[in-house]
């Protein structure tokens, strides 16, 4: 996503999440990571342990995107407005 500022310089936002499947042998739950960027200052950031057990590494992903991709439009859309 590129904002246009005041000065007609461009921001970029850049995300980048992971997640680590089956973490924790213990209970089998993931550890589940993003962190977003804008204009090279880290702006969001989070780090958690899931509420649910994935069963496979691709489910473990899928559910990790889903959830950073609502931090998208949250972040895209408050931007927008600002």
């Amino acid at each position: 996503m590129l904002l246009k500022g005041k000065s007609d310089s461009e921001l970029e936002l850049v995300r980048y999440f992971d997640s680590s499947w089956c973490g924790d042998k213990s209970d089998r739950k993931r550890t589940v990571g993003y962190i977003f960027f804008l204009g090279g200052a880290q702006i969001s950031w989070n780090s958690t342990k899931e509420s649910v057990v994935a069963l496979s590494s691709h489910e473990a992903e899928y559910i990790t995107t889903s959830g950073a991709c609502y931090q998208v439009v949250l972040l895209e859309t408050m931007l927008r407005e600002l």
